[in-house]
């Protein structure tokens, strides 16, 4: 059978998840896959209850990019899983996918910004930034219909986002010191994307009194 490797393979990790994690094997089932692997065999591989499962897959599913994009319905849950490794490359997955059927997915990235941890959150961070501005037009609508916790302060950092070709450097030094955690990231962001060659304006984000403000600034120069 052409995929007989792949399905032992798969069949490894269920049977020993951490093993076949440590051990790096994850890139010769990833590698089965560009070789035509069904990427359906990835879901429940996505939703099992063993979270080295859970990595394996999520990897690969990041790595297999646009070609993963019919997986979305079961990675977008991950990004809320309690394992950072996880939530970081659920994310990815989400960036890339999160556009014309699946755009409604994008709420998933807008909403880690609030993640609780700082790589992950300053991950999701440089992951917006990327985005088109069809994908941040939807998150606008999107999060506007939801109204969830922090809804309005996430559409102004998102339309200050869409708007930053227009955005003063005083607009943006009033975004860095906004009394909004979550504003103050959206000016971090907006001085990644927008502000780079300003070194005055670098140097006042880096001043800040945020902590993965300074962080995000610090790596985005380096």
């Amino acid at each position: 059978m052409k995929n007989e490797i792949g399905y032992e393979l798969i069949e490894d990790l269920l049977f020993d998840p951490s093993d076949f994690f440590n051990q790096g094997k994850t890139y010769d089932l990833l590698n089965k896959f560009f070789k035509g692997l069904p990427v359906e065999t990835l879901i429940p591989l996505l939703t099992s209850s063993e979270i080295d499962v859970q990595k394996s897959a999520i990897w690969i599913a990041s790595e297999l990019a646009s070609n993963a994009c019919i997986l979305i319905p079961y990675i977008a849950p991950l990004v809320e899983s309690k394992e950072k490794y996880i939530r970081y490359y659920a994310l990815e997955c989400v960036m890339l996918c999160a556009k014309g059927q699946y755009i409604s997915y994008i709420l998933y990235l807008i909403n880690s910004i609030n993640d609780d941890e700082n790589m992950v959150m300053a991950h999701s961070m440089k992951l917006v930034s990327n985005t088109d501005k069809t994908q941040l037009i939807a998150g606008i609508e999107i999060i506007n219909e939801t109204k969830d916790k922090d809804y309005q302060l996430h559409i102004e950092g998102l339309t200050k986002l869409i708007n930053v070709d227009n955005l003063t450097e005083k607009e943006v030094i009033n975004m860095i010191d906004s009394n909004k955690p979550l504003i103050q990231r959206y000016g971090a962001i907006i001085v990644e994307k927008a502000f780079k060659s300003n070194v005055g304006l670098i140097d006042y984000a880096l001043s800040s009194s945020n902590s993965i403000v300074k962080e995000y600034i610090t790596r985005s120069i380096t």
